[in-house]
């Protein structure tokens, strides 16, 4: 699911969700049905989370995976709406990944937290790999190019 709306992150789950509860898309038109035709049939975020709640308590663990959400410019909306629900679901769990970004930390929220640093140590080997697969296939490169572009990424990657 993308980061960029925070209604992008509950509306995808609804959809998704739907399939499996039947209870989900009569909820929807209601409310479709009592709002005004100027609001083009849209749900607000806050009826897309109650709607999210209201259905989720029936299921067993509900777990949402919100990727880069440092990357997003609405992290702050985003971060506020997964608060709202993890408070409201005990059967939700959140896994969210983020750079260290100096502006960005979900320790100040009230959620337990498992936070996990990935170093750059870690990550190297993978991006080594990557390279290894990625340039071999280029056998337009000579073997010298190939390398130089391995060695110089691998300096420069810094785990990224």
């Amino acid at each position: 699911m993308g980061t960029q709306d925070p209604a992008n992150i509950v509306g995808s789950l609804l959809a998704q969700m739907s399939t499996y509860i039947p209870g989900i898309g009569p909820d929807i038109s209601a409310i479709f049905n009592a709002q005004s035709k100027a609001r083009a049939n849209r749900l607000t975020l806050d009826q897309e989370e109650q709607i999210l709640v209201r259905h989720a308590k029936a299921l067993g663990l509900l777990f949402i995976v919100v990727d880069a959400i440092n990357e997003s410019p609405r992290r702050s909306e985003i971060t506020a709406c997964l608060v709202r629900l993890a408070s409201q679901l005990g059967n939700l769990r959140l896994i969210v990944t983020s750079t260290g970004d100096p502006d960005f930390d979900l320790r100040s929220q009230p959620l337990h937290l498992l936070e996990v640093e990935m170093k750059p140590s870690v990550v190297d080997p993978d991006i080594q790999l990557y390279l290894h697969n990625a340039l071999d296939a280029k056998a337009f490169l000579s073997h010298d190019l190939r390398l130089d572009i391995k060695t110089s990424i691998s300096r420069e990657a810094q785990g990224m």
